[in-house]
């Protein structure tokens, strides 16, 4: 959106980039919830509690991110800084 794209495009400019798109589902939404409740979870936005919620769904157990504060999370995910 910072680049000035209509939103109707933004979803097959994601998948040019090779982002996949993918829902939250109900199971989801809960354990995100239920993340606020661990060590350092009060600190993680609705967001990131759903980006981990996602990432501890996924087979491959990582997840990207620019925040430092989640490498400190005792969680099963391997987390790598983009920066």
């Amino acid at each position: 959106m910072d680049a000035g794209l209509p939103a109707p495009s933004l979803p097959a400019e994601l998948a040019t980039a090779g982002v996949r798109l993918v829902e939250l589902s109900r199971d989801d939404a809960v354990l995100a919830g239920a993340l606020r409740g661990i060590a350092g979870g009060r600190g993680l936005s609705l967001g990131d509690r759903c980006c981990l919620a996602l990432s501890l769904r996924a087979e491959h157990g990582v997840v990207l991110t620019a925040d430092r504060a989640w490498t400190d999370l005792d969680l099963p995910l391997t987390v790598r800084l983009v920066r």
